[in-house]
């Protein structure tokens, strides 16, 4: 499961109404966030992965949250993701306000999947849980668990090392 707020949830949701175009509507979501740059005011608390608590709040940019490296089958957001460790793994970009030309490569070191090592202001942890909010509704987002709107301001996430197995 990813959970997304900010740039991606924005992208995804904000092209449903071009659905019928396929993949290809994330380009046009893409190009919007690249002129058009959004900061959503938040608050972030987590446990991280040495059981401490703590709190992170600013102006984020982009926030992914999940077990997985590819939140599509073109998109690997978080590359050192691994289900098998019972974190739940975390991007973000907080406080930094992103030139044109940043966007541009943004996107571009994400479709080749190395804009964590690339954009140092890309912001990397491993948590046991993680309560998200959103603050104020100047520049309002929407929270997304793979794919879906929650239409909440905010999120609690914990992982509960419960797995899952389909078989054939």
């Amino acid at each position: 499961l990813y959970n997304t707020w900010t740039m991606i949830s924005d992208i995804d949701i904000e092209t449903e109404f071009l659905r019928y175009f396929g993949e290809y509507r994330y380009y046009f979501g893409i190009l919007k966030f690249i002129f058009k740059n959004k900061y959503v005011k938040g608050n972030l608390k987590f446990t991280d992965e040495n059981n401490i608590k703590k709190e992170i709040f600013g102006n984020f940019s982009l926030f992914c949250a999940g077990c997985l490296p590819w939140i599509s089958s073109d998109f690997k957001i978080i590359p050192n993701a691994n289900s098998n460790d019972n974190f739940i793994y975390i991007i973000y970009i907080i406080d930094y306000h992103l030139s044109l030309c940043e966007r541009m490569q943004l996107f571009f070191h994400c479709l080749n999947g190395n804009h964590i090592e690339k954009c140092d202001y890309i912001k990397f942890i491993k948590v046991k849980e993680f309560t998200l909010e959103e603050i104020d509704n100047i520049n309002n987002s929407y929270f997304v668990c793979d794919g879906e709107n929650l239409k909440t301001k905010k999120i609690n996430v914990k992982n509960t090392n419960l797995k899952i197995n389909f078989y054939k």
